[in-house]
């Protein structure tokens, strides 16, 4: 990119974003929310001429297909919503069957609770050493795609040392909700909760220090437990 490319700065974490890229971000999310501290952007935003941007972070992430298991196509945000409109707009529609519901399980006693629990090797998605992307995991319930952003090495300079995690439903679920994140690896359990209001451009909850970074390796799987507690 050159030098004169349009870049916007986020008014509260000072993260810069390519505009052009930033747009695509919002239409995808359906929010206008900062990728990195999840706050919303307001009308005191500053723009400026640059060539620093989080392209790479946000354009070319590499992530499993969401919309089927049966698809495992890898995909990236930039393509994302044309390999939905392409292979997927019929299960959005009709097939229910084949949305990934069955990763979620209602808990017996209280419906208005749901839990999920899958395995993610980070090294399928760090593409470098430095950890620098977030490793993300995504899920679909009701046809609204939940995903959690976990930053090996936070979002913030000054927390380099600590594990950053995010959670967010990148459609519109305009109610209120408790999400409880967890994290294991081996014999390391780290929980944490949140609760929040989902709808646009609130943001997403999350925990800037969620542990430090030297109580998982991201070299190995991680099992990540998500429950969603509706209120």
């Amino acid at each position: 990119m050159d030098d004169n490319h349009i870049v916007i700065e986020h008014n509260t974490c000072g993260k810069l974003f390519c505009k052009k890229c930033l747009y695509q971000w919002w239409d995808i999310q359906r929010m206008m929310t900062c990728p990195f501290c999840r706050g919303e952007f307001t009308n005191s935003l500053t723009i400026k001429h640059t060539s620093r941007c989080l392209y790479s972070l946000l354009m070319k992430q590499e992530i499993r297909c969401p919309f089927s298991k049966k698809c495992g196509t890898t995909t990236t945000f930039e393509t994302l919503k044309e390999h939905q409109l392409t292979h997927h707009q019929e299960l959005i529609v009709d097939n229910r069957d084949e949305r990934d519901d069955d990763y979620f399980e209602i808990d017996q006693i209280n419906p208005q609770i749901i839990k999920s629990s899958v395995w993610v090797n980070p090294n399928d998605q760090i593409s470098e050493s430095s950890y620098s992307f977030p490793v993300i995991i995504k899920w679909i319930y009701e046809l609204t795609p939940w995903e959690i952003l976990i930053f090996p090495q936070g979002v913030h300079r000054i927390e380099e040392k600590c594990v950053s995690v995010f959670i967010g439903a990148t459609n519109s679920v305009k109610r209120r909700v408790i999400v409880e994140i967890e994290l294991r690896q081996d014999h390391v359990t780290i929980r944490k909760k949140a609760k929040h209001y989902f709808e646009p451009y609130t943001g997403r909850p999350g925990f800037m220090h969620f542990c430090s970074s030297s109580e998982l390796n991201f070299d190995k799987p991680i099992q990540c437990l998500l429950t969603i507690e509706y209120q």
